[in-house]
């Protein structure tokens, strides 16, 4: 009994852990809405992981989401983790690209009718203010919806490793930030493991330039430089 007791209290102490600022508890997550249009899918990725965050990528996430109405309270459109930029999905409700590299979420049931449109430049999906998906192109400015990182997941605690990428001209956008000045890819790495939801960074000892590539995809970011001075480390 006292165990049972114990586990219970450990259990409710567990439930009751407060979100870190700034995100607040919403629809079972913690979550930070952004409700203003002011962001590019690649802008609201930026925002969402200096935070210490994901846009909300995970079914489940998704379907809380919705359920929970923000979208329709907000009256905005919010984007998410998900994107084909790497393999066009065409009119196909499955296999939308998470944006932290875990694989593909598929919540079929959220797409209208007449969604995903297939268009070409529409690679990105967001949440509109019935909270529904929409395929949509990457660059359009909306809100976004920002899932905390567990920090167990710290890549801190990873290994890192250089990988090998094609080198072949990509002429979408793509996600990443720049950290100039940087001497060496130790110090490549090391700002990414700072940043937090970075998972894969290339680094050009000749230019002395670090970019941390925030959009997680291998293949979208196999093709993005063309140089043969690039290297590639990724988060095993």
């Amino acid at each position: 009994m006292l165990l049972l007791l114990l586990l219970s209290c450990q259990l409710l102490q567990s439930q009751a852990l407060p979100c870190p600022t700034p995100f607040t508890m919403q629809a079972g997550l913690c979550l930070f809405v952004s409700t203003a249009h002011s962001h590019s899918w690649c802008s609201a990725n930026r925002q969402c992981a200096s935070i210490g965050g994901e846009l909300v990528n995970s079914h489940g996430s998704i379907l809380a989401l919705n359920r929970s109405g923000i979208s329709s309270s907000c009256g905005c459109d919010l984007w998410l983790g998900l994107s084909d930029l790497a393999d066009e999905r065409n009119r196909s409700r499955a296999g939308w690209q998470r944006v932290n590299g875990n694989g593909f979420a598929s919540p079929e049931s959220l797409f209208p009718s007449n969604e995903p449109s297939g268009l070409a430049v529409e690679n990105c999906i967001r949440m509109n203010e019935l909270g529904l998906l929409k395929d949509t192109n990457c660059k359009l400015n909306f809100g976004f919806a920002c899932e905390y990182k567990d920090p167990s997941a710290d890549p801190r605690f990873a290994k890192w490793k250089k990988v090998s990428f094609k080198r072949a001209i990509y002429n979408s956008e793509y996600c990443f930030t720049d950290v100039p000045n940087v001497s060496s890819a130790v110090e490549c790495v090391a700002a990414a493991m700072i940043y937090g939801s970075c998972r894969h960074v290339l680094y050009n000892s000749k230019l002395r330039a670090c970019r941390l590539l925030l959009f997680t995809d291998a293949q979208v970011e196999a093709e993005i430089e063309t140089s043969a001075d690039w290297v590639k480390f990724y988060l095993v």
